[in-house]
């Protein structure tokens, strides 16, 4: 996926996640609970159940989505959580695509019908409070 992208782009138009990059530093900030659920899927185009199925037997009823193709991956999650009935938020500043074209059309225009979007301090501020950053 990524690799194959990169090579036919290049690091400037797909960097996600490399190092050097920014986006690529891990803030010790947020701290894992043995409750929380992180969910790795490819893309496919027939999403399976499996996902909410999981988060429902430990009684998750709002997800937090990132990723790296709004088009593809995120905008598919996203659509299958909703009608699962879960609540969806998608980090705005942890999402990426292609082009910006593409990106902005997503972020702006198809996922607030299912989702609420929102910024990468908004979801830090309402986690663990964005003075804890500060101190």
């Amino acid at each position: 996926g990524l690799q194959r992208l990169n090579a036919r782009v290049g690091d400037g138009a797909a960097h996600w996640f490399m190092e050097g990059y920014a986006g690529s530093q891990i803030t010790t900030g947020l701290v894992e609970n043995d409750d929380d659920v992180a969910w790795r899927q490819r893309h496919v185009h027939l999403p399976n159940g499996e996902l909410a199925t999981h988060l429902k037997l430990k009684n998750i009823s709002h997800v937090m989505v990132t990723g790296i193709k709004a088009s593809g991956a995120i905008q598919s999650a996203v659509q299958l959580l909703c009608d699962e009935g879960l609540q969806v938020t998608v980090v705005r500043d942890c999402v990426q695509d292609v082009s910006s074209e593409v990106l902005g059309a997503i972020m702006n225009h198809l996922l607030p019908l299912y989702a609420n979007v929102i910024s990468l301090i908004q979801m830090v501020d309402d986690s663990v409070g964005i003075n804890a950053f500060f101190e």
